[in-house]
């Protein structure tokens, strides 16, 4: 994963060890979150951006390191996607976690 197109193999290094010096947590890369951001129904979406919550939005997936700064960042999916659907198939990030690179 840490050879792919934004996250290099020191940056890779440094947050593992950031990680684990700082919050005693070792073998971390990052801290992952995703959020549901309410968007307005685009024009001949249909149910593209339909969400579980009954609202229309885009999904932003963000990975951080142990100093809260972003190391990588994917919006843009879909809002009916759920966050483990960003994860296999829309992203490089993800791409890299379910193919182990």
């Amino acid at each position: 994963m840490c050879d792919g197109i934004f996250v290099t193999s020191s940056l890779c290094f440094v947050s593992v060890y950031s990680f684990e010096t700082v919050w005693q947590f070792p073998n971390c890369l990052g801290a992952v979150d995703w959020k549901h951001i309410k968007i307005r129904k685009p024009p001949n979406s249909g149910s593209a951006n339909f969400n579980y919550k009954s609202k229309f939005s885009i999904n932003l997936m963000a990975m951080c390191d142990a100093h809260y700064r972003f190391l990588y960042i994917d919006c843009g999916a879909d809002g009916r996607w759920q966050d483990t659907s960003v994860l296999a198939d829309g992203s490089w990030f993800g791409y890299g976690l379910v193919n182990r690179k």
